[in-house]
């Protein structure tokens, strides 16, 4: 006479199977893993899948990027928080999901850039963020110029790239006493080294 085949529930696809379909446990008080075998490697590869996912996704440049924003606002604990969040700065709702950021931002970046805050005093969102080389970011400080023209105020170094004049060019001409107007509709070709006049 055979032996009577012991069976078990599984606790994720609620289906009763032979206890041969379940890894052992001796954690378990029947000495069985909750799950059956086949529930078990479905999720040993879902997990697998989204741990490689999130490796991947953290190499990203553009993630670490992402990330670097949100502990600049959201986490009281770094060390540049009082510069960003101590002041009121924000990271837009949209961007809490780095999908969301990949997709407003991800077409224009490039590798080696930084996101830059078009209004320094602004938040972290669409409406208000460029990439912008190192150099140019470190131009855009607090400090940093604020220009009107046609209606528009902007950092100087925003002003630059949008109008294709170096942004030491429209700064030399401002120390030389050149308005505003000037300083940024007069092409670069005109001038000579001594053509700044006030």
């Amino acid at each position: 006479m055979s032996e009577p085949i012991i069976t078990k529930r599984c606790g994720h696809c609620k289906t009763t199977k032979p206890t041969s379909d379940f890894y052992r446990n001796r954690a378990q008080k029947d000495g069985f893993c909750p799950q059956c075998k086949d529930c078990q490697k479905a999720y040993n590869h879902s997990e697998a899948g989204r741990v490689t996912q999130k490796r991947k996704r953290s190499s990203m440049p553009i993630y670490r990027i992402w990330a670097q924003i949100h502990q600049r606002c959201r986490n009281k604990q770094s060390q540049v928080y009082n510069n960003y969040g101590g002041r009121g700065i924000k990271v837009c709702k949209r961007w809490y999901k780095f999908k969301n950021f990949l997709a407003d931002m991800g077409p224009t970046y490039k590798t080696g850039l930084t996101i830059e805050r078009v209004d320094n005093n602004g938040d972290y969102c669409p409406e208000n963020c460029c990439w912008a080389t190192r150099g140019e970011q470190a131009m855009n400080k607090r400090t940093n110029h604020l220009l009107t023209y046609c209606g528009k105020t902007q950092p100087l170094t925003v002003w630059a790239r949008e109008l294709g004049i170096p942004y030491t060019t429209i700064l030399e001409r401002i120390r030389r006493g050149w308005d505003t107007e000037r300083s940024l509709s007069e092409p670069v070709h005109v001038e000579s080294r001594h053509s700044y006049s006030r």
